[in-house]
């Protein structure tokens, strides 16, 4: 990640990265996973996954998702805006909507293939 992130620091084409992770990537609608934090540890893996099969299906629904930390950054104003109790946990925050002709939707990395870093036996 810390690779990425200094890729987008010093792409002087991706200067508006920064201020639309602010803006929540400007997306019309947010959808915010919670759990109680009176569950298991675990339920963070279901949190996690139901997040998955959100944005699956926000895909095949034609729309486009992005998880951030920006999107969560700020918990305190979650609740207050929004209702959500103190007794929840929020773990993640989807934004939904469609993607843009931005130059920031185009920006790309080099990562490693999957045989680098995942072994099947």
């Amino acid at each position: 990640m810390s690779t990425w992130l200094d890729k987008v620091g010093s792409d002087e084409t991706m200067t508006d990265f920064t201020a639309a992770n602010v803006r929540l990537w400007n997306s019309p609608a947010m959808a915010y996973i919670t759990v109680p934090k009176t569950t298991p540890v675990w339920s963070i893996y279901d949190a996690g996954s139901f997040a998955q099969t959100l944005m699956l299906s926000a895909t095949n629904h034609g729309l486009d998702s992005m998880v951030a930390y920006e999107n969560i950054k700020y918990p305190d104003e979650i609740r207050k805006n929004l209702g959500v109790s103190e007794e929840e946990i929020i773990v993640a925050g989807i934004a939904l909507g469609y993607r843009s002709e931005n130059k920031i939707n185009n920006f790309t990395n080099n990562r490693l293939t999957t045989e680098k870093i995942l072994t099947i036996k």
